[in-house]
């Protein structure tokens, strides 16, 4: 500022500017993650899982089966067991909330969680296992942000974390897409990933 002031050539603009640190050791990120240097990287062999050998925490899996193969009722299954803290085939889980989004239905939904219910002992307390029927687009930036609210929510009512998070079914939650579509199901992993990211958790495609 004080050179602009100045007659032209009347002064070295060197002079009347302070050197300028670059940083150089400043953290580097891209896209908000830090971008690690070799000697920075540590390996981590700490099992975290939420059904321990088979569902991974911070992980997506998917469930596919014949039609009419029991593929909706097996991941209601995983769900109830998440949530009450009660080991599924004699796999040890992580106890926590469970969010199924069952998109076939309600009627078919309240049935398999009623004969759940009927088969397996009786938790000590109301587990945090929490149904939600309805339409949703995965393939819609909006969606993922509407999940992990309403999973915030239930983390703050419930105090604890969500552990799993089910889509119930793929197809459903992908409306008049193409499966077999690498732009349409690139756009449906993205938001899954995001889910999966911001709450830490596992989450189950059927």
């Amino acid at each position: 500022y004080r050179y602009a002031k100045l007659a032209p050539g009347n002064a070295d603009p060197m002079a009347d500017f302070e050197p300028i640190e670059m940083g150089g050791d400043s953290p580097i990120s891209l896209f908000g993650h830090p971008v690690q240097a070799l000697d920075e990287v540590t390996l981590d062999l700490e099992d975290r899982y939420v059904v321990e050998g088979l569902l991974d925490q911070d992980a997506i899996s998917v469930i596919y089966g014949l039609p009419n193969s029991g593929k909706s009722l097996l991941a209601l299954d995983i769900a109830w067991h998440v949530a009450t803290g009660q080991a599924w085939a004699g796999r040890d889980v992580q106890q926590g909330a469970a969010l199924v989004l069952a998109l076939e239905g309600r009627l078919g939904t309240t049935r398999r969680l009623k004969a759940l219910c009927r088969s397996r002992p009786a938790p000590e307390s109301e587990p945090p296992l929490y149904i939600w029927n309805g339409f949703l687009d995965l393939r819609q930036r909006s969606t993922a942000k509407a999940i992990i609210e309403a999973a915030r929510r239930i983390e703050a009512q419930r105090r604890c974390p969500v552990r799993l998070v089910v889509i119930d079914t793929l197809a459903r939650a992908m409306p008049g897409a193409d499966e077999n579509s690498g732009q349409d199901m690139g756009e449906t992993i993205a938001t899954v990933d995001r889910i999966r990211s911001a709450l830490n958790c596992h989450v189950c495609l059927v």
